[in-house]
């Protein structure tokens, strides 16, 4: 695993290019996340307003649903981040951090 490491490393710093691609992979992870935890508050608001049964299961299955994309991308985000190094990225702004 040293060996990956070691070798990535070796491949960003000659290569400005992947650091480049993978700040933006960041940025674009995190704006994903931030529209899934849009979307789940949403989905918390309409489930107040709503009395029907089947409509309130409904809810609840698309908030797992949700929920679960965003553990899954952000588990991604923090993959690159490790990735990166925890360097500053020019653009890349932690929004989700609490979601």
């Amino acid at each position: 695993m040293q060996n990956l490491a070691n070798a990535m490393e070796q491949l960003r710093a000659a290569n400005p290019a992947v650091q480049a691609e993978e700040a933006m992979l960041l940025v674009e992870y995190e704006s994903r996340m931030r529209a899934f935890f849009d979307l789940s508050r949403e989905l918390d608001d309409l489930a107040g307003d709503v009395t029907d049964e089947a409509d309130i299961a409904l809810i609840n299955r698309l908030r797992q649903r949700v929920n679960r994309l965003l553990e899954i991308h952000r588990g991604y985000r923090d993959s690159l981040r490790r990735m990166v190094g925890g360097q500053r990225i020019p653009g890349y702004h932690p929004a989700a951090e609490a979601a």
